[in-house]
């Protein structure tokens, strides 16, 4: 997806396409509420902070550990995530009526932002929606990889605060991203409005459907993820194993009814990629 930043960014008002019937007015209003919730998602921020510092922290005693290395996958999204600067990006597209400039905000607009950068800012909502749909399945990841090592009594303190941060960010992460489905519905009925800042531009590339499109592409990365669909891992076992132990119980008992030896069953082979718990290597 081209995330480049378009050359002709705004046109006067007097270019609007006055054929299309939109209240521009009410999507200002919209659009600044919009503008002030992502510029003000401080408590996001605070827990990406405490979470930075819980790696460098830690990293230099847990750093081999599986658990860790989804901690460091979480860095890199968030990364990925501060790096697009959807706030900041909204915050040009508001002042765009305004001749991009910020001071004029309050005095009647003057001027309409292209097509071509409603289209960039759509693409923008776009790539932060994935990226936030991907954090919450490694946020998920951690809270099951901490879960499990509070089950074991293991670096509690540490287990508690992972637990905590990856709660609230995985809530916040959501509430945000159900915030960029919304923008970017109003920001696409508002679109077909603005001028063409090239002749050479072409037609509308987001359509209504493209940002569900591409979350839905995303989820084969989901998928993929082995540990997110089925958490097979030794400590996962030595915590649930007594779970998985009654069923195996249960069987000898029937099959002590029928006479039939249980050794016997023990000497079937076992395939390559399991090991001798039946768990996958």
């Amino acid at each position: 997806m081209d995330l480049r930043r378009p050359h002709q960014l705004w046109l006067p008002k007097e270019r609007v396409n006055k054929h299309v019937k939109v209240d521009h007015e009410y999507n200002l209003k919209q659009l600044a509420i919009y503008k002030n919730s992502f510029a003000a998602q401080s408590k996001f921020w605070i827990d990406v902070a405490v979470l930075d510092r819980l790696y460098y922290k830690n990293y230099n005693q847990h750093r081999h550990f599986h658990r860790f290395r989804r901690t460091a996958e979480a860095r890199r999204l968030l990364k990925r995530f501060k790096h697009l600067a959807v706030d900041l990006v909204i915050r040009d597209f508001y002042t765009m009526f305004w001749n991009n400039n910020v001071t004029d905000s309050k005095k009647p607009w003057t001027s309409v932002p292209t097509r071509e950068f409603c289209e960039y800012t759509m693409r923008k909502l776009i790539a932060a929606s994935v990226v936030l749909d991907k954090l919450q399945v490694v946020l998920v990841e951690i809270y099951r990889e901490y879960t499990t090592l509070l089950h074991l009594q293991h670096f509690v303190s540490m287990a508690f605060v992972h637990i905590g941060v990856c709660a609230r960010l995985y809530t916040l992460a959501r509430k945000w991203n159900s915030d960029f489905k919304d923008c970017y519905t109003m920001i696409h009925d508002w679109l077909d409005s603005f001028p063409l800042g090239s002749n050479k531009a072409s037609g509308n590339v987001c359509t209504e459907n493209t940002m569900t499109q591409e979350r839905q592409n995303a989820l084969q990365w989901t998928e993929n993820r082995i540990s997110f669909a089925k958490p097979a891992h030794f400590e996962f076992h030595l915590v649930h194993g007594h779970d998985e132990q009654r069923p195996l119980d249960n069987a000898r008992d029937q099959l002590s009814n029928l006479a039939i030896p249980f050794d016997s069953f023990s000497a079937m082979p076992v395939g390559d990629d399991e090991d001798d718990l039946g768990i996958a290597v």
